[in-house]
């Protein structure tokens, strides 16, 4: 009799769970989120995947003159520059000036095939000591290199920082020949479209600080902002497209 029982409720919980098709798919789609959350942190932040090597940089040497020398602003006359380190890795640091202006552009070029955007806002931030407000989004559109009419939207971050001595208005983003923006994880599916093509999307870091007055509103230095980081993007990427992947 006890048998029976036991074989009569076994047959019902088995009839209970061939009723719920939809919680299974529930299920596996949370293991594939799951999956995939561990997957791609571990992409960003190590050598590589285990399985598979990347493609290597065409324009690695390019990058690395960036790093060396620097750009130039169109209109802007270069006055200073040097290497600073911050956190684990040397930044190049530029200043320049246009009649009462003035800006200094920290630059960190990808400089090795494997390496991959990671902390560097962080350790920007943390170096230069400041505090931080008014943070939103700066957007705005170029037409890379060899793609006629074809224009790219640029996302970066935009905010107000201070110390005793001074205000900026800082601009942040990581550039790259189609694009470019302030998330690390923008540029890892943009790298893996180019991958798919047999090339890479070679990275570089930027920030960009502009004085305004103390605690001056950063929303009126905005366009400005908008125009020199529009200036910068297009500059680097017609430079690497002359250097022919040297």
């Amino acid at each position: 009799m006890n048998i029976l029982k036991s074989t009569k409720k076994i047959q019902n919980n088995f009839k209970g769970v061939k009723q719920l098709p939809l919680a299974r798919g529930v299920v596996i789609l949370l293991l594939i989120l799951v999956i995939a959350i561990e997957i791609i942190p571990n992409y960003l932040s190590k050598d590589s995947l285990p399985w598979k090597d990347v493609a290597q940089v065409e324009n690695i040497n390019f990058l690395r003159s960036i790093r060396k020398n620097g750009i130039n602003i169109p209109e802007w006359k270069r006055i200073h520059q040097t290497e600073v380190k911050i956190g684990q890795t040397k930044w190049l640091v530029q200043s320049f000036t246009k009649g009462n202006e003035s800006l200094n552009l920290f630059i960190l070029p990808q400089v090795y095939y494997k390496n991959k955007p990671e902390v560097e806002w962080t350790d920007i931030d943390g170096r230069q000591k400041w505090k931080t407000d008014s943070f939103s989004h700066l957007k705005f559109r170029f037409t890379p290199e060899g793609a006629s009419k074809t224009t790219k939207t640029v996302e970066a971050r935009y905010f107000r920082a201070w110390n005793k001595k001074r205000t900026f208005a800082v601009v942040q983003w990581y550039a790259w020949p189609t694009g470019g923006s302030f998330k690390p994880s923008s540029w890892f599916w943009a790298d893996q479209k180019a991958q798919l093509r047999g090339e890479r999307a070679p990275w570089i870091a930027l920030s960009i600080l502009i004085p305004i007055e103390p605690l001056g509103d950063v929303k009126a230095v905005k366009p400005k902002a908008e125009s020199i980081a529009k200036t910068i993007q297009t500059v680097l990427f017609k430079e690497m497209s002359n250097s022919s992947g040297t």
